[in-house]
């Protein structure tokens, strides 16, 4: 019974998504500015990043002063 359930924890973990990080681009075509993710621009079913584990979501955050998309894909 241990190692079925081992087994489907190890499963479990496997199956987790990984947060691809897109920046998102300004009007100027460089990096878009922000102090908060709030500050972001996102489309409608985007949500905004309030914790490291929301970046398992499509969502987007702020950071190091740029705002930045973090997109969901399965683990290589």
């Amino acid at each position: 019974m241990r190692l079925l359930l081992l087994l489907v924890a190890s499963l479990a973990a496997a199956c987790r998504p990984c947060p691809v990080e897109v920046p998102q681009v300004g009007p100027d075509g460089g990096a878009a500015p922000c102090v908060t993710s709030a500050d972001c621009l996102r489309p409608s079913a985007t949500l905004l990043c309030a914790t490291t584990e929301d970046r398992l979501r499509d969502c987007v955050d702020c950071v190091g002063r740029r705002c930045v998309r973090f997109i969901p894909e399965a683990c290589p």
